[in-house]
């Protein structure tokens, strides 16, 4: 093969197919090629004049391919140092130029507007998960201001403020990692090409500062690999990165494997015989497993975090982690991420494989990169991954990376890397800037998003809302109204829960309970018939089948603090208080200004006799406008069993216009007279 066909011919027919590949799917958005069909959403002229851009492309590499001087010594920079700066900056302001411009006008690829509305809250939700990115954007958001307003220019000065330090830390490293001006231009290119840059399109989500950090991490242990930095330079990048998003785990592999390359130790464990290195990794690996199935079968969060590798009874549409959409959704991803990716995989024919598999970048860049991709592979997309593909998008950078550096590693590189490399650049922003211009038309957006939606119906129930939402905030009653309509109709789940709830209302729990099954039957992980099924068999005084549905609900919703305190509710029935206590705590922790959960922690702690935190959260209580009687009440005995008469005092008096009873209040006055009552 390698004498009958060039590298270059190899990449340019592959560049070809995949042109074809995108115009052909642009005629199919309905189907699943989301990754493929982003010229879908455009007049018919429009993927047509992308194709022929593309065409013109290769025909101009092919007519102009003898001019090419690729063939120089590798020590000739090519360029001045100063151009590469001018040419770099300029590239630099002019991508930051179009993050802005181009930056999203509607937010419903992902789940933009719930994290909108979360972080306009007075007290936003901070998930641990994420907590990093979170509190980057509560503390932005204090510089806007409050409300909704607030919250968009926070996401969106932190997503486009992410795309400018990604650039810039692109132009840094390509300085270090190549000797040619020319190669660092095109390995900047190449990576600023890529799908995971819709991140820093003014895009709202909470992953834009992530992904830089995996692309910082990434460029730093290349470096490291080749020995051009220090080993311990990446514990401060992956410690950064699982702080943005727990995601960042999957860096560790990789991390451990730069710390203890070629060292003493590591090199001990090589001259180990082939069986006691078998059996070491096959301890690990039970030992992980071990670990997984743990968590997997004794905590229900982690349980619906993962792709089932079998349908069950919480299987939704028949996916699960070998099924063909889940298989074909993997596909697209890689591809919506980085175009180029096929390419990259022909020239491997071409690559002499067991020479790079000695060496330890390309030994760093296959475990970062299979690392990422399995961790993408085994987690479950809940809105399904053409929504959630900004969630999985971390995989972009490590993979961008491994291609391009491919490419243009002069170790390894044909004679036309410089064509081969310009192709897949071309390829990149031929997909990137469709996709970014088609989200600041709201028309084009809503097709998209009712397209997606589809695509994973019942895994996009509560999404369809944010289409009603969206023609609320225009003012367009009839297409808000229109939208509510299909929404009941396509989802009749919602009704039989609602009825469910009427039922509730009116104390038939047992038929409640019937209607709520039925609604689990057509959609597995209804949470919000989990959790009142859960209510009604605590109604019914039936803890166990409460405390099951309820611990499926926190699972599938583990931020509802409604949920938490209704199991709180059911291991307190049952006396199982420290259960009991954790999941007041819980709810306490994501509604931190109702009133439900501290009620529970005061009578949970009364009822263990635990007088620092009885008191401890009775404070608390006591210290809201909306404290109820019993709670005043309380306090004030406990303080003027202490003899402090101010502070009972002060309670008293609030607690008289909630309704304290008249003869407790004349027992008060007439024994303690210098209460002021």
């Amino acid at each position: 093969m390698k004498k009958i066909v060039s590298p270059f011919n190899a990449a340019a027919a592959a560049y070809f197919f995949l042109l074809i590949v995108y115009l052909a799917a642009a005629s199919f958005p309905q189907y699943r090629v989301w990754g493929l069909n982003l010229w879908a959403y455009f007049p018919e002229s429009v993927p047509w004049a992308l194709f022929g851009g593309g065409v013109l492309v290769i025909v101009g590499l092919f007519l102009f391919r003898h001019r090419y001087r690729e063939h120089e010594d590798e020590t000739t920079r090519g360029m001045s140092g100063a151009v590469y700066w001018i040419v770099t900056g300029g590239l630099v302001a002019t991508l930051t130029l179009l993050f802005y411009f181009w930056r999203a006008r509607t937010h419903f690829l992902g789940d933009g507007y719930t994290v909108l509305a979360l972080l306009a809250d007075p007290e936003p939700l901070v998930k641990t998960r994420e907590i990093g990115e979170a509190m980057l954007h509560i503390w932005v958001k204090q510089l806007f201001g409050r409300g909704e307003p607030a919250a968009l220019n926070s996401f969106q000065s932190i997503s486009i403020g992410a795309g400018v330090a990604y650039l810039v830390s692109l132009v840094m490293f390509a300085r270090a990692l190549f000797e040619q001006n020319r190669d660092r231009i095109l390995f900047f290119l190449g990576l600023a090409s890529c799908g995971y840059l819709y991140n820093f399109f003014g895009y709202v989500e909470n992953y834009s500062a992530f992904v830089v950090m995996v692309s910082l991490y990434c460029l730093t242990g290349l470096l490291v690999a080749r020995g051009r930095a220090p080993r311990w330079s990446v514990l401060p990048m992956v410690g950064l990165a699982v702080l943005f998003h727990i995601f960042g785990v999957a860096l560790i592999p990789s991390a451990v494997y730069l710390l203890i390359a070629d060292t003493r130790w590591c090199r001990r464990v090589g001259r180990w015989s082939t069986g006691t290195r078998w059996l070491l990794a096959a301890v690990l690996s039970a030992a992980m497993m071990a670990v997984f199935l743990h968590f997997y079968y004794n905590y229900f969060y982690f349980r619906f975090a993962i792709v089932p590798l079998l349908p069950d009874r919480f299987t939704v549409e028949g996916y699960h982690l070998f099924s063909l959409p889940h298989l074909i959704d993997f596909g697209n991803l890689l591809l919506l991420l980085v175009p180029s990716l096929p390419i990259a995989l022909v020239l491997l024919f071409f690559s002499p494989l067991k020479e790079l598999a000695r060496q330890r970048e390309y030994r760093y860049l296959l475990l970062v990169v299979a690392s990422c991709c399995g961790a993408v592979f085994v987690f479950d997309p809940k809105l399904g991954m053409p929504r959630d593909w900004d969630l999985f998008s971390f995989v972009g950078p490590p993979l961008a990376l491994a291609c391009f550096y491919f490419v243009l590693d002069a170790k390894v590189r044909s004679r036309r890397y410089v064509a081969i490399a310009l192709m897949m650049t071309v390829l990149g922003f031929l997909m990137l800037f469709p996709r970014a211009i088609s989200q600041t038309s709201p028309d084009l957006s809503v097709t998209w998003f009712n397209n997606y939606t589809a695509l994973d119906k019942t895994r996009n129930m509560y999404g369809r809302t944010l289409l009603k939402k969206f023609y609320d905030n225009r003012g367009d009653v009839k297409a808000s109204e229109r939208e509510y309509q299909r929404y009941v109709t396509d989802y009749p789940e919602f009704t039989l829960n609602r009825q469910g709830l009427a039922l509730k209302k009116e104390g038939k729990c047992v038929e409640a309970i019937a209607l709520f099954r039925k609604a689990i039957d057509l959609h597995p992980t209804f949470v919000a018939s989990y959790a009142n099924m859960g209510m009604c068999y605590g109604t019914l005084h039936q803890s166990d089948s409460a405390i099951a549905y309820l611990r499926i609900a926190s699972g599938m919703n583990p931020y509802n603090w409604i949920v938490w305190n209704n199991l709180a509710t059911a291991y307190y029935l049952k006396g199982d208080y420290s259960q009991a206590e954790r999941c007041l705590l819980a709810a306490h922790k994501y509604g931190p200004d109702r009133l439900d959960p501290l009620v529970g922690l005061v009578q949970l702690y009364k009822r263990t006799n635990d007088l620092d935190n009885w008191l401890k959260y009775l404070n608390l209580l006591v210290a809201r406008t909306d404290a109820p009687l019993i709670a005043l009440t309380e306090l004030a005995e406990y303080h003027l069993s202490h003899r402090r008469l101010a502070e009972a005092s002060v309670l008293y008096r609030r607690a008289i216009p909630l309704g304290l009873d008249s003869a407790y209040l004349a027992v008060l006055r007439r024994e303690f007279p210098q209460l002021g009552l």
